[in-house]
């Protein structure tokens, strides 16, 4: 009885995405977002979106066969490793990463059918003010922001991946 509920536990600790700790996350599959997608290297591209001060990276499998790829690191948050993005603001740059402490964590593989998309949607204003990224919150105004999608290790696709520009505004406060 005791290992049941303990496997139970563990199955529904699996499948928790720890939104209400995380300011990134959440898979979304909404195709009527207009998606800024970059080039396609060896049948994956990496396009960016937005909403709100939030953006969300999608990696879409263009070949016609199945893809292995990195999705997240699963830990206390969703962590993404192999993730950038590049903002642009009065001239200036600034990259932001989107991984943070952590004591244990695991790489998701997830595998993409041809045609299929991954995505994941992420807060640009809480993670700039993440001590991980020097702790600078975003100025309010109008920012250009490019993703780069990098994966050099694991049974994976391997390569380097830029999405096509986006704007992302941040409201004053």
């Amino acid at each position: 009885m005791m290992k049941s509920i303990a496997a139970l536990w563990i199955v529904a600790c699996a499948g928790s995405t720890h939104a209400d700790k995380a300011p990134a996350e959440a898979r979304v599959e909404d195709r009527s977002v207009s998606i800024a997608w970059g080039p396609a290297v060896s049948d994956l591209r990496l396009g960016l979106s937005v909403d709100g001060t939030s953006v969300v990276f999608h990696l879409e499998n263009v070949g016609k066969a199945k893809l292995e790829v990195w999705s997240h690191v699963a830990t206390h948050e969703t962590h993404l490793d192999w993730y950038a993005l590049q903002l642009v603001h009065n001239g200036n740059a600034r990259e932001l990463r989107f991984v943070d402490d952590r004591n244990r964590s695991a790489p998701i593989k997830a595998t993409l059918d041809p045609g299929a998309q991954l995505s994941h949607k992420v807060d640009v204003a809480a993670w700039a003010a993440r001590a991980a990224n020097n702790s600078q919150p975003l100025a309010p105004g109008s920012y250009t922001a490019t993703a780069t999608y990098e994966v050099t290790d694991g049974p994976v696709w391997h390569g380097k991946l830029t999405s096509g520009p986006i704007a992302l505004t941040i409201p004053t406060k």
